[in-house]
C-alpha cells in the first residue's frame, strides 16, 4: 500500500498521525518490556545489558555510515534505470562499511578481554551481538527507502515487527537460558527473521554487489559527515553510563538506566513520529522545488514539535516518582 501525500494540504496531520498510532503502538512495546526484563534479569545483568545495547548502538551508527539520510537525499533525483544502480551502490556500501566496524569491533573486544578490563562473560556478550550490527544497517537502509517511497503501511508493520519480534524472541530466550546471552540471541534471531522477511516482502534480494563512483561520491561525502553528528547525540545522552561503570558498577547503570528510559521512552515517542513522517517528505520537496519553497514546511515542524515537547518535559518532571514506582 502507497499514500501519497500532498504537501500542505489536510493530508499530512493525517500522515503524521498514522506514524504516532503506531509510535504509540512502539512506546507500549518498550512500556511492556520494561518491567519484565527488571524482574528476569538482576541488577548486574541488567546494567550490562544497557553498556552492550549502547556499544552496539555506537557501532550500527557507524556502520550505517549515514546512508539513509543519503536515501532520503537523493532517492528522488533518479529516474527509473539509475535507481537500481543507486539502491546497489548503497547497499553495497552499507555492507563493506558494516563489515569493517564489526571486524574493528571484535578487535577491540579482543584488546579489551586480553588487558582485563572486560571479563570472560562480557567478552562473549560482545561477540554475540557482533552480527546484529550488520542486521541493523541492512534494516535500517531497507526502511529508509520504504519511507522514502511512502508506504507508510509496511513502514509500520516492519516497525511493529521489529519491536514486538525482538521482545517476543528475548523474553522467550530469557526464560529458557535465564541470562544476557539468551536475551540477545533471541534478539539477532528475531531480527534477522524480519529482515528475510523484507527482503522477501519487497522482492529485492541482493544477489550481487555492485558500486557507482558517481552515485558513490555525491552520497557519501552526504552522509558520512552525518554519523558523527548521531555518535556525539548518543555519547551525550547515553556516555554517561561508562563513567558510571568506571567509578561504580553495572548494579549503579541499573539504578541509572530505569530512571533515564522512563523519561526517555515519551520523548522519543515525539521525536521518532516526527522524524519518520516530516522528514522525507520536506527531502522530496527540497529535491523538487528548492529549499525556499521547503522553508514553510520545515518551520511547521520545528515550531510544532517545540510546543509539543513542552508539556512532556512539565508532564514527566510532575509525576517522576509516582510514575516510575508504577
Amino acid at each position: 500500500m502507497k499514500t501519497k501525500i500532498v504537501t500542505g494540504s489536510s493530508k499530512i496531520p493525517k500522515y503524521i498521525a498514522s506514524f504516532l498510532s503506531v509510535e504509540i503502538l512502539l512506546f507500549l512495546g518498550s512500556f511492556i518490556s520494561f518491567p519484565i526484563f527488571t524482574r528476569l534479569l538482576d541488577k548486574t545483568n541488567y546494567g550490562l545489558m544497557s553498556l552492550i545495547s549502547i556499544s552496539l548502538l555506537l557501532a550500527a551508527t557507524i556502520g550505517s555510515a549515514g546512508l539513509p539520510h543519503a536515501v532520503w537525499r537523493f532517492y528522488s533525483k533518479f529516474d527509473e534505470q539509475n535507481l537500481r544502480y543507486f539502491k546497489e551502490t548503497m547497499h553495497t556500501t552499507t555492507i563493506a562499511v558494516s563489515v569493517l566496524v564489526i571486524i574493528v569491533y571484535i578487535l577491540s573486544s579482543y584488546m579489551l578481554y586480553l588487558t582485563n578490563i572486560i571479563g570472560n562473560k562480557i567478552f562473549f556478550l560482545l561477540l554475540l551481538v557482533a552480527p546484529l550490527i550488520l542486521i541493523r544497517t541492512l534494516s535500517r537502509l531497507e526502511l529508509s527507502f520504504i519511507r522514502i517511497q511512502e508506504r507508510v503501511l509496511a513502514s509500520n508493520i516492519i516497525n511493529i515487527l521489529i519491536r514486538y519480534g525482538g521482545l517476543l524472541g528475548s523474553v522467550c530466550m530469557v526464560l529458557w537460558l535465564r541470562n544476557l546471552f539468551g536475551y540477545y540471541a533471541g534478539i539477532a534471531i528475531a531480527e534477522l527473521l524480519i529482515l528475510i522477511g523484507i527482503y522477501i516482502y519487497s522482492k529485492q534480494f541482493p544477489n550481487h554487489l555492485f558500486l557507482d563512483r558517481t552515485i558513490l561520491k555525491e552520497s557519501f561525502p552526504y552522509s558520512f559527515p552525518l554519523i558523527f553528528t548521531a555518535l556525539f547525540s548518543y555519547l551525550l545522552t547515553t556516555g554517561d553510563r561508562y563513567v558510571i561503570a568506571y567509578f561504580m558498577d553495572s548494579t549503579s547503570v541499573a539504578d541509572y538506566t530505569v530512571a533515564y528510559n522512563f523519561c526517555k521512552y515519551p520523548i522519543e515517542l515525539l521525536s521518532n513520529t516526527f522524524m519518520y513522517s516530516y522528514i522525507p517528505i520536506i527531502m522530496k520537496l527540497w529535491n523538487k522545488d528548492g529549499f525556499k519553497k521547503t522553508n514553510p514546511l520545515l518551520t511547521n515542524f520545528i515550531s510544532t514539535y517545540f510546543w509539543l515537547s513542552i508539556p512532556i518535559i512539565f508532564g514527566l518532571s510532575a509525576i517522576r516518582v509516582e510514575g516510575i514506582t508504577l
